[in-house]
């Protein structure tokens, strides 16, 4: 599995050399592909494998597992996206840009505290699902970089 992730990441790194439809491009993600699959077929049939595959048979497992996936995904992308957007095309220096992406580290923070587990256990998963997932799908990276350029000028 490991062997397939590092090909995959070549395949994609190098992809701005070689172009993306490239035979190296291609050629590369087919390889990570075939070991990927390779892997999921000898895990499918060891008596001990490192990652059973019935775990993803479990529906609410799989569910959190894409989800919390697609999150980090997306906290990443507004966290390099908006440097690039906030130095760049705002022009902002980098004190302004770590107070513009400020709110979002806060709330982050605060929320790993415990809060998060306290509200889970009183509302329950589904409950908390679209409010929690209402912030980061907004502009609210943009509207405090805003309040902060409106503050700090």
């Amino acid at each position: 599995m490991t062997v397939s992730l590092i090909v995959g990441i070549y395949a994609i790194v190098t992809a701005s050399t070689y172009g993306w439809l490239s035979g190296h491009t291609l050629g590369f993600g087919a390889v990570s592909i075939v070991l990927m699959g390779a892997f999921t077929l000898l895990e499918s049939r060891i008596a001990k494998p490192i990652m059973p595959l019935r775990i993803v048979k479990l529906r609410s497992l799989t569910t959190s597992s894409v989800v919390r996936g697609l999150s980090f995904s997306a906290m990443f992308a507004v966290f390099f996206f908006g440097a690039l957007y906030l130095e760049r095309v705002l022009g902002y220096d980098p004190v302004r840009h770590w107070c513009g992406i400020l709110a979002l580290t806060l709330a982050m923070a605060i929320m790993s505290l415990g809060v998060t587990s306290r509200l889970l256990a009183r509302f329950g998963p589904m409950k908390l699902l679209i409010p929690g997932m209402t912030p980061p799908l907004s502009d609210c990276s943009g509207c405090h970089a805003r309040a902060c350029t409106l503050t700090m000028s």
